[in-house]
């Protein structure tokens, strides 16, 4: 189990960091607000496909010898569809208020940012456990 939930995180780490690298390059001016849109969907669908279809789904085992409080990652989640789904009303009008945007955008960044620090502390944990474990 902590075999696969290590390889389900760090998937999931590369997703999140993904997404991350574009808010970046956005709030460099590397990128338009509609390029990173697009960045965007084209990453959390190609990933979401491919967690979807992970090979090791039995990643949620390790629930069975960890209490990960998981309420946070519920909560980003949810704040998150929210918000894109803010993001995708405020692009359908023609009159943009750019700083409507760029603070939507900041807080899925933000929350991205806390996923990223979530998934690695749960990965920090599995791995020292593991260690340990191969260390007896």
């Amino acid at each position: 189990s902590a075999k696969k939930a290590s390889e389900f995180y760090l998937e999931n780490l590369i997703l999140l960091n993904l997404i991350i690298i574009q808010f970046k390059l956005y709030k460099e001016g590397k990128i338009e607000h509609k390029l990173l849109i697009e960045n965007f969907e084209k990453e959390v669908n190609f990933y979401s496909n491919k967690l979807k279809l992970f090979p090791h789904f039995e990643h949620h085992h390790i629930n069975l010898f960890y209490n990960f409080n998981n309420e946070n990652i519920l909560k980003i989640t949810n704040e998150n569809q929210e918000l894109i789904q803010n993001l995708h009303e405020i692009l359908g009008n023609v009159n943009i208020e750019s700083e409507n945007l760029s603070d939507i955008l900041e807080k899925i960044n933000s929350n991205y940012i806390t996923l990223v620090e979530i998934y690695k502390e749960y990965l920090d944990v599995i791995r020292k456990d593991l260690k340990d474990y191969i260390r007896k």
